[in-house]
């Protein structure tokens, strides 16, 4: 299968590439391009033409990264962090541990399984184009269909009137009416409030009602999956902190975040860019794979030692290749294996030291797997049999990070301002402020605008700008606010 989805696009990415070349020397620009791919790092655009399939799911995985770099800009390194990524059409969760995303392998397109080490991203249809309907029994509903970019929501008055979650957000309060989508794209109250009317009659309510349960509608689709994500990964919400990003991803990142029990959330400077900035400042980064599928009691020790020594040439020979024109400030290796418990139909990944395999060390393979089944799941087996499907090790070749500039005032900016809210079946009156003109602490409700997003600090949040030109949202307890 993954050969048949590499065939497939392979002539698209071809064409693409071409072009990318083509550009680049049009401007005189000399520098190799690079192509960012699956794992959160990036290739030579040249070698990755032989297995453009490592590039499938580089766009939410870049935006993963991208989550990474900037906590680690904000002084959270090697910080544990969950990331919510929503556009047009999807929610997007990923998870960081220790600063570095977690890789699966285990990710599918569609219905067909992607077989390559892939940041783990879980997607629902939660956008911002996300339709709202109403299903047979009268239930209000939330996707997965999207209207996508043209139409698009009703408020973009292009003459649609299928309402979409932006929609709701307009109606609610959470954006405002006249506010330009991207800096160009004004938003109109009027057809969103006609779109959402069609839902309202149906169900003998309001508008600002539909609009309500529908935001609540979405944060509880969020809380599932995200829930889901955080379990499967052996994540204990509360110690753990949020990157939200994309277009919608600072709007509801604090709803979702008193959902799941998080206190922190930070907002990258352009929080609509940040996939494109992940991918910007990706390090190369390669998989190798060597199959194994034995018992690893019955695997022999010299033959553990001949695949680390198999896996670290290949992984010398492609860091030298990658690196021959751009150079890196350092590379490393990580080696890890896939395993599973006899009869289970689930692999973990288990992080390996050089010198268990070299020393063909079973007994301390077994523990660090018996470790890692415990820390996702709960529980380990000690008396059963192990299987080794295959060992994996990821190469690195750190490269200089580009750094952006802190948002400036705008000119004209909204200090001051307010606007009534309709937040979880309340009406409040928030604050509106510009990004840019933000100093010190402000407490919610509150609404901070910029170009490419715009964040919502709700009640018992506060918002303060950090040095490295961020946001960061804290939860405060009862009052404290006041």
């Amino acid at each position: 299968m993954l050969t048949a989805i590499n065939a497939s696009i392979r002539p698209l990415v071809e064409g693409y590439v071409e072009r990318l070349v083509a550009g680049l020397e049009g401007h005189r620009i000399e520098t190799p391009a690079r192509i960012a791919r699956s794992n959160g790092g990036a290739e030579l655009a040249g070698s990755l033409l032989r297995r453009p399939v490592v590039a499938l799911l580089s766009g939410p995985a870049a935006g993963v990264s991208g989550a990474a770099e900037v906590a680690r800009d904000a002084g959270w390194e090697a910080a544990d962090l969950m990331t919510l990524d929503i556009g047009g059409t999807s929610a997007d969760i990923g998870i960081v541990r220790g600063g570095r995303a977690v890789l699966s392998s285990e990710e599918h397109v569609a219905d067909f399984p992607v077989l390559i080490p892939t940041v783990a991203v879980s997607s629902i249809g939660a956008g911002g184009g996300s339709i709202i309907w109403l299903d047979p029994t009268g239930s209000l509903k939330v996707g997965p269909r999207s209207v996508g970019a043209d139409p698009g929501p009703a408020c973009y008055g292009t003459g649609s009137l299928i309402p979409a979650l932006t929609d709701a957000f307009l109606v609610a309060g959470l954006l405002e009416p006249g506010q330009r989508l991207g800096g160009k794209l004004p938003l109109q109250l009027l057809p969103a409030r006609d779109a959402l009317a069609k839902i309202a009659t149906q169900l003998a309510t309001s508008v600002e009602e539909v609009a309500d349960g529908v935001i609540r509608i979405a944060i509880a689709m969020m809380t599932a999956e995200a829930s889901n994500v955080l379990a499967r990964r052996g994540v204990d919400a509360p110690r753990f902190r949020m990157v939200a990003f994309g277009g919608a991803g600072p709007l509801l990142g604090a709803l979702l975040a008193e959902e799941l029990a998080i206190d922190t959330i930070l907002i990258p400077s352009h929080p609509g860019a940040l996939s494109a900035l992940g991918a910007a400042r990706a390090d190369l980064e390669g998989d190798l794979v060597r199959p194994v599928y034995a018992m690893l009691g019955k695997v022999a020790p010299e033959r553990l030692s001949d695949l680390l020594r198999s896996l670290e040439g290949t992984a010398q020979q492609w860091i030298a290749m990658q690196t021959e024109r751009i150079p890196c400030s350092a590379a490393h290796t990580d080696i890890a294996a896939e395993m599973r418990y006899d009869g289970q139909g689930y692999d973990v990944t288990v992080p390996l030291d050089r010198a268990w395999l070299l020393d063909g060390d079973i007994a301390r393979i077994s523990i660090a797997f018996h470790e890692a089944h415990r820390a996702t799941y709960g529980h380990a087996n000690q008396d059963a049999q192990i299987w080794l499907k295959e060992l994996r090790a990821h190469i690195v070749g750190e490269m200089p990070k580009l750094r952006l500039a802190p948002l400036q005032a705008a000119s004209a900016t909204s200090s001051g301002a307010t606007r009534p809210l309709r937040l979880l079946g309340q009406n409040f009156t928030a604050s509106v402020i510009d990004r840019g003109a933000l100093e010190g602490t402000i407490a919610g409700p509150a609404i901070i605008n910029q170009m490419d997003t715009t964040t919502l600090v709700p009640p018992g949040w506060l918002a303060r700008r950090i040095g490295a030109g961020a946001l960061v949202l804290e939860r405060v307890a009862e009052g404290a606010a006041a």
